[in-house]
């Protein structure tokens, strides 16, 4: 994936379903002009990316599968913590 990405480290995590959003491997993202993409980019044809835009303390945006193709696996938001 082209791109300045930088590395993800998850220090914990209360929920996991590997098969669903892999948290255990390399994770990556970027932030280009408030939108914000996260996901796994090692494995070739096989990303997994959540994308959205920031809008004040919270982010909206979907769940995509890319590889040949994109297929749309679901959404998420994310909240800034206090």
């Amino acid at each position: 994936m082209a791109g300045t990405w930088k590395r993800v480290l998850v220090e914990t995590k209360a929920a996991q379903a590997e098969e669903f959003f892999p948290l255990a491997g390399p994770l990556a993202y970027k932030l280009e002009n408030g939108a914000l993409t996260l996901g796994r980019t090692e494995v070739c044809d096989g990303f997994l990316f959540l994308s959205g835009k920031a809008e004040a303390q919270v982010i909206h945006g979907s769940y995509d599968a890319i590889g040949w193709g994109s297929r749309k696996l679901g959404s998420f938001s994310l909240q800034q913590m206090q």
